[in-house]
């Protein structure tokens, strides 16, 4: 007997999507810390620095749970915490930059802030 199979197109649809809005983050997460600490090259290096790690992290987590049962569940599941996640994004920037980048901090000392809170 043969076995059926299923059409992996929603899934490789579903990642297409999921890629591109991870884009989307990245780009905007380099616009919201603009105000605290410019649009530098060393910024976009650790965003996407940051982006990157968290995309290892997200397919090794990925990997375990898929191999779990309904790895489909597991899939929406992460994808709806991520889209929670990033609807909050906004409301945070400015006090989390605002740790790394605290007012009144004289230029001089601010380099060693703008690398790590970028």
């Amino acid at each position: 007997m043969e076995e059926k199979r299923r059409s992996s197109l929603p899934i490789l649809v579903v990642a297409a999507v999921a890629g591109a809005a991870t884009l989307v983050v990245e780009l905007a997460a380099v616009r919201l810390t603009a105000p605290w600490f410019g649009t530098s090259a060393a910024v976009w290096t650790n965003v996407i620095g940051v982006v990157l790690l968290a995309l290892s992290l997200g397919y090794l987590l990925g990997a375990r749970l898929s191999a779990r049962g309904r790895p489909d569940a597991w899939l929406a599941r992460a994808l709806l915490a991520g889209a929670v996640l990033v609807a909050v994004l906004p409301s945070l920037a400015r006090p989390v930059c605002g740790l790394f980048a605290p007012a009144g901090v004289p230029l001089s000392d601010a380099a060693p802030l703008f690398f790590w809170g970028s």
